[in-house]
């Protein structure tokens, strides 16, 4: 009797003993979890070892039927000899081959009872290179030596060279309650509606959330691209980047 009186004990003591144990654990663990941190919105990513994934073929030039996915980012910077023939729409110069497209899908978003406007679109070299530049002086003034201040610029202003904007393919799109281009304007009906509706005249949202890692670029909900209705319409639906789409085409 007093034997299994003493197995019962014993078994108690080492049931407790274990159970602190995991309890121990538990607790340390939950102390060593690393804290959450926001998410800090930055510009786009370079250098070798976040550059953009994918390198296209030599046949991804801007000609014949390929110009409307012409690759332009950080590892495929544009072709020094392109220069698109221009047209404008409301204001802004934009490749002539998009700008009906363009003008439709403003004029049927606005027949929608909504506001969009275009707040950024075709860009010169020189542009480019003056935006860059006082991104730059604006790093410098901040504090940073040279080196330092260019590499903070290229995580704010694409390098000349490297912009989408450079090919006229591309246009910042706001609403006209609200200018800033940051995440914010992904909850404007204006950008609701675009992005529902923008593959039908041949855009598409060109750096999406969640795909930084691909393209080098943050969540841009402002910036949309012309790729052709048949690749947009694709690319939008699966939920993919200019650059996945090319690399499986």
């Amino acid at each position: 009797m007093k034997r299994n009186v003493r197995q019962r004990i014993d078994r108690i003591v080492l049931l407790l003993s274990l159970t602190g144990i995991t309890c121990a654990g538990i607790v340390l663990a939950g102390l060593t979890r690393p804290e959450t941190t926001t998410h800090l919105p930055q510009g786009p990513v370079y250098g070798a070892s976040a550059a953009p994934l994918y390198d296209p073929p030599e046949d991804n030039r801007p000609d014949g039927n390929s110009w409307a996915l012409y690759l332009v980012n950080a590892l495929n910077p544009l072709d020094k000899d392109y220069a698109p023939t221009l047209e404008k729409v409301r204001g802004y110069q934009v490749d002539e081959r998009i700008a009906a497209a363009l003008e439709d899908m403003l004029a049927d978003c606005e027949a929608a009872g909504l506001s969009p406007m275009i707040c950024s679109a075709y860009r010169t070299q020189e542009k480019q290179e003056s935006l860059f530049a006082r991104q730059v002086e604006k790093q410098k003034a901040a504090g940073l030596g040279e080196a330092a201040a260019v590499t903070a610029a290229a995580s704010v202003v694409a390098k000349p060279g490297t912009s989408e904007h450079q090919t006229g393919l591309a246009v910042d799109l706001c609403a006209k309650d609200y200018q800033l281009l940051d995440e914010g304007q992904e909850d404007t009906p204006e950008y609701q509606w675009l992005c529902a509706n923008c593959a039908e005249y041949g855009f598409i949202v060109r750096y999406p959330d969640g795909k930084s890692d691909v393209t080098g670029v943050i969540y841009e909900p402002w910036h949309f691209r012309y790729v052709g209705r048949a690749a947009a319409r694709e690319i939008m639906a699966d939920g993919l980047c200019l650059e996945e789409y090319l690399s499986r085409a």
